[in-house]
Parts: C-alpha cells; structure tokens; sequence
C-alpha cells in the first residue's frame, strides 16, 4: 500500500474514533520492522506518519525499531514477532505510555 494511503487514513482515524468515543486515548504505534534493518520505505512511512498522527492529537508511540538485531524475537516466518518477542514489545509498550 502506498505511504501516502496510510498516510491519509491515520489522518482521519483518530478523529472517527473521538466522534464515537469522546474520551478514548487514541494511540498510534510505529511500524515496528523485521529483525534485520528496517527497510527504507518501512523508515519514510514511519517520518510521514509520526507528524500526521501527532496533529490529530493522537499519541504517537516509536518503539524505534525495537526488534532490528534481534532474530530470537522474530517467528520462523521472518516477519512476524515471537512470544518473547511480542512479550518485549508489550514491556516497552507499557513503559512509554505510563
């Protein structure tokens, strides 16, 4: 899908969900990438999206890449996290947002 596509709908998603539910806080995380170096459009969508979503008044959560250099997080399809690795992103999760 092309940045600028993302781009619009974090746009326009936070407002739709403060018009259903006023007092939501509406949290946006970064693209969090493969354990190898973050591909350079993964990096562009992410410098595109961050100011988008900020303006919205949404919270822009960046884990910078929390995963990159870390192969024991990923699961054997090369993309996705595995149990500890989703187990860290929760504890950096948690971390920012308190």
């Amino acid at each position: 899908m092309p940045t600028a596509t993302i781009v619009e709908g974090l746009r326009e998603t936070p407002a739709a969900v403060k018009k259903h539910v006023p007092e939501a806080r509406v949290v946006v995380i970064a693209p969090i990438g493969p354990a190898s170096s973050p591909p350079p459009d993964l990096v562009r969508l992410r410098d595109a999206a961050a100011p988008v979503v900020r303006s919205s008044g949404a919270t822009w959560l960046d884990l910078d890449f929390p995963l990159t250099g870390h192969p024991e997080w990923i699961s054997p399809d090369g993309l996705h996290p595995n149990d500890a690795g989703y187990k860290r992103l929760a504890e950096l999760t948690n971390a920012r947002l308190k």
